[in-house]
């Protein structure tokens, strides 16, 4: 698919999930996000994690607070994303507490002042995404800052994302650029990918 159609694909694609994903009602959307993080806190890989990189949930997202909690509460390393606009990059940053998160440039929690961690030392990460497939590729928001994150990661780190079921499609429209997670949490199941 050439470039502008990618990209045309993409953007059509953005505004049909966010607005899918927008419309779900916010009472099914906490029992979702219930099971959804029940789901990842139940598993070996999180169990095996020391070092836990997960996105603060913003908007209709799955809500990520659950699993934020659990893991300064079980004593793990936890990282999450602070992004600098200017450099277009993402960097993981460790909190001891969610009371160090202050909205940042899009309105998104992140660290105001915390330390910045090299992501070789992540175990498992946890992505947020419009919209994936069971190939493990993800729809972001557009600008690229997972990606390019991702690609920074061991090639062991555990790459999991957060989706309600109706954010699964069979195909994602993906370039070389893109980055696969390993598996897919919702609401109904986990799906590994074998991309």
């Amino acid at each position: 698919m050439p470039d502008s159609s990618l990209r045309a694909a993409k953007a059509e694609l953005r505004a049909r999930m966010t607005a899918l994903r927008d419309a779900l009602p916010a009472a099914w959307r906490a029992e979702a996000d219930h099971a959804i993080t029940q789901r990842l806190l139940s598993r070996s890989e999180w169990a095996g994690a020391r070092v836990v990189f997960a996105y603060v949930s913003f908007r209709s997202e799955v809500s990520t607070r659950a699993i934020l909690s659990a893991a300064l509460e079980s004593g793990r390393t936890l990282l999450v994303p602070r992004v600098h606009r200017e450099g277009r990059r993402m960097v993981a940053c460790r909190i001891h507490s969610l009371g160090e998160l202050v909205p940042g440039d899009w309105g998104i929690l992140e660290p105001a002042a915390a330390t910045e961690v090299e992501p070789g030392q992540i175990d498992l990460i946890v992505t947020p995404g419009l919209a994936f497939d069971r190939q493990g590729m993800r729809l972001g928001y557009g600008a690229g800052y997972y990606d390019r994150f991702l690609r920074s990661v061991r090639p062991d780190c555990v790459r999991f994302g957060l989706a309600f079921e109706a954010q699964l499609l069979s195909a994602v429209p993906a370039g070389a650029d893109d980055e696969r997670v390993g598996g897919v949490i919702t609401e109904a199941d986990l799906y590994h990918c074998d991309g």
